[in-house]
């Protein structure tokens, strides 16, 4: 009779040929290296290497899309702690299947992006996402996964603009597919793209083609309805924003609530809050979530987006009441990442009606979630919001330094547009602590990055900070180029907002004028 595995195990063990790696009630066992490499020598020796790695590669290319966070019920959760445990496994059978079997390695790539992009590390998933597209083209909606995540991908380097020609493969591979609901749905996708790309009469357009190709289609409807509403909000359009969302919900209504995942989670990410006459943005959240959820989670996530619209109209307790029956609808579903964010959006609501304590201790909550699940930019995200309460408490030297450690860990990433949102955000915490010559390098810092939407009102923020500073010529530069980029979105609000500062620059230019002619 064989002697017990685990006998076998604890002999190596204890003979140092084996190492052990426990973490709570789980024990890892791993060779030496120079045991490893011993044995894969004689492998191929013996000519059975390459049979073992296959078997290897099958094994957890199977096992990854088991786990496969977007392939499951109605309710998606976060990617399985497993992805990062496994890694050095999975980038082996990653190789192997490559060279052999290229349909494996994209079903791998695709189960696998979203831990990637968790763990901060985009440019690695994206390596194997193009590498698995490149050797497996044939049309699929597999393929067409991973060409969203793919864009996803770009869009957290800062590469956005490589969105639109991912769109138009995206929509060609919907139109290959055949079927009403892909080629609706590329279609959405396409339009979503073009709008993170800054490309607004082309996200226009194809939101368009998208509605009417989501006629008749539920869940695509839905999504696209909050995705245009978002389009709407960014443009300071609240009261259409909102018949757009309830468009959304009644779509949502005649999904069942078991669907497979179908609504495409995206933020409006930026608000515009004022001190005085100064106005400032806030980066508050992701804009492009990289998310995919069914019927009960996508309520809560239009619940935030009508928060948020609320509040843009002055109705704090309606969004109150809002907010707090989404979170109810995510603790009740277990969706730590729908929690997170609903808290984060919590604070933003308490900061704006001027309770920072309250805000600051949801902001707390969200980042210590995030940071269980672990999803690296909304924890940094959260902990730029805590800066923002400590700098309204007056703390000035804790606002600084969470802000910097956020700063941090999204430059760390290779993150551009969450770097460039944590710039702006320690800016506007200098302001509020009475540093507003110190907010002026934050925000050109942001600006130098390129990599946000919201460029124009941090051109609003440059060119109120520049006159506060005495600096009007500098003053009138940063406002021409923030009117450049509201007039590119039709973006009615900053229009407005930049007419005020205009004329209020233009009086201080004509007193400065006046002053320094020779009296007769």
């Amino acid at each position: 009779m064989s002697e017990p595995v685990a006998a076998v195990v604890s002999r190596l063990v204890d003979k140092s040929l084996v190492t052990v790696e426990t973490g709570g009630d789980r024990a890892r066992f791993r060779l030496l290296e120079v045991i490893r490499q011993y044995a894969a020598r004689c492998l191929a020796s013996s000519g059975e290497l390459a049979c073992h790695q296959r078997r290897h590669a099958l094994w957890y290319a199977s096992r990854a899309e088991s786990l496969d966070p977007d392939l499951g019920g109605g309710v998606v959760g976060e990617p399985s702690p497993w992805f990062a445990v496994e890694g050095g496994n999975l980038r082996a059978a990653l190789s192997t299947s490559l060279r052999e079997m290229p349909d494996r390695a994209l079903v791998m790539a695709v189960a696998m992006w979203r831990s990637w992009m968790a763990r901060g590390l985009h440019a690695e998933g994206l390596r194997w996402l193009a590498q698995a597209l490149e050797a497996c083209p044939a049309p699929s909606a597999l393929r067409a996964r991973g060409l969203f995540a793919t864009a996803v991908l770009e869009v957290r380097l800062g590469r956005p603009w490589r969105g639109p020609a991912i769109g138009a493969e995206i929509a060609a591979l919907g139109r290959d597919l055949g079927d009403p609901g892909s080629m609706a749905e590329s279609l959405h996708q396409q339009s979503l793209l073009a709008w993170m790309a800054g490309e607004w009469d082309d996200a226009a357009r194809l939101a368009s083609e998208a509605d009417t190709a989501a006629r008749g289609i539920a869940c695509v409807r839905a999504s696209h309805e909050h995705l245009r509403a978002l389009m709407a909000l960014f443009r300071g359009e609240t009261s259409a924003a909102q018949a757009l969302l309830g468009n959304s919900l009644s779509a949502l209504g005649r999904v069942p609530p078991d669907a497979p995942p179908f609504f495409t989670v995206c933020t409006a990410a930026w608000s515009v809050d004022s001190i005085d006459d100064l106005l400032f943005p806030v980066f508050e959240e992701t804009m492009l979530v990289g998310r995919r959820v069914g019927a009960a989670q996508s309520r809560g996530y239009i619940l935030a987006t009508q928060a948020l619209a609320a509040r843009m109209g002055g109705g704090f307790d309606e969004a109150g009441v809002m907010l707090d029956r989404a979170l109810r609808m995510f603790e009740s579903l277990g969706d730590r990442t729908g929690q997170a964010h609903i808290l984060a959006q919590r604070g933003h609501l308490l900061r704006s009606r001027g309770d920072p304590a309250a805000a600051r201790e949801c902001f707390r909550s969200a980042a210590d979630l995030r940071a269980e699940i672990p999803d690296q930019r909304g924890t940094a995200i959260a902990l730029a919001g805590v800066a923002l309460a400590e700098a309204a408490l007056g703390d000035g030297q804790r606002a600084r330094a969470l802000g910097r450690e956020a700063c941090r860990m999204l430059d760390r990433s290779g993150d551009l547009p969450g770097h460039a949102g944590a710039l702006n955000n320690l800016a506007v915490a200098e302001v509020l602590t009475g540093r507003p010559g110190q907010a002026i390098g934050l925000v050109e810092q942001a600006l130098a990055l390129r990599a946000t939407p919201s460029v124009g009102w941090q051109y609003m923020l440059l060119a109120g900070l520049r006159e506060m500073s005495g600096e009007i010529a500098a003053a009138v530069a940063a406002l021409a180029a923030a009117r450049g980029c509201f007039e590119q979105i039709g973006e009615r609000r900053g229009l407005a907002a930049a007419a005020g500062l205009g004329r209020r620059l233009g009086a201080r230019e004509r007193g400065a004028k006046r002053m320094q002619s020779p009296r007769p």
